[in-house]
């Protein structure tokens, strides 16, 4: 799979995988945050790109 075809896939997907390299390059990329903020994100949500964005300005990670 090609680096542009796997941005696709993860784009399609709403929620965010953190046991997909992928999809944490993409949405740390995104969101501008670390790794780990990603990871607590989307333990703390159900996952879906929606709420851990939602959760990360909430707690101040992102504007």
């Amino acid at each position: 799979m090609t680096e542009a075809s796997t941005i696709r896939s993860v784009q399609k997907d709403t929620r965010i995988n953190i046991h997909r390299a992928a999809d944490i390059a993409y949405w740390t990329q995104k969101l501008e945050v670390s790794v780990i903020n990603l990871k607590i994100a989307v333990s703390e949500t159900d996952g879906s790109a929606a709420k851990v964005e939602e959760w990360l300005r909430m707690k101040k990670f992102i504007k």
